[in-house]
């Protein structure tokens, strides 16, 4: 099971308080179900590409700007399970 923690740190107390954790692991493998069957993403007019899915908790746990598509670009690059299809980004 992969689990995703997350903390917050009260300055005024001095303490670390565990806020949530998130199970990955089902949304890991459907991904990894995902990525068999789209092979490089493309619509069928390859109008549009689906290259990754990636839950906005994760992203905002690893302090990348969700409105940043070059940060999100490298993000996947770093961390190939949360692609869905193959081929360059």
């Amino acid at each position: 099971m992969l689990k995703a923690f997350f903390f917050d740190f009260d300055e005024r107390k001095d303490e670390v308080r565990l806020t949530r954790v998130v199970d990955l692991t089902s949304y890991l493998k459907d991904n990894y179900e995902e990525k068999k069957f789209l092979g490089k993403g493309f619509s069928k007019g390859r109008g549009l590409r689906k290259i990754g899915s990636i839950p906005i908790d994760v992203l905002l746990a690893h302090g990348i700007d969700i409105h940043d598509d070059n940060a999100i670009r490298d993000f996947l690059r770093k961390h190939p399970e949360y692609r869905v299809s193959e081929g360059e980004i």
